[in-house]
């Protein structure tokens, strides 16, 4: 049995960017050019997809915390 593989931060990032160029090709296409697991790679996807959809805490606050100072 396999043990667990471990990557690179610059090849998760090549990774990242090889699938938003994939064009018509499948996420497991690109895993297997880059003989990878493809739950691994759609992992990476979706952690990536958060963390840029939720950029983290904002200084600017909801009109309901405003005062009027």
């Amino acid at each position: 049995m396999k043990g667990k593989q471990t990557y690179s931060v610059e090849f998760r990032e090549q990774a990242l960017a090889k699938v938003l160029q994939r064009g018509n090709r499948s996420v497991g296409t690109v895993a297997s050019e880059l003989n990878m697991n493809v739950l691994t790679l759609r992992k990476w996807i979706r952690v990536s997809n958060a963390t840029n959809r939720n950029p983290g805490p904002v200084d600017a606050r909801r009109p309901e915390d405003w005062s009027l100072e």
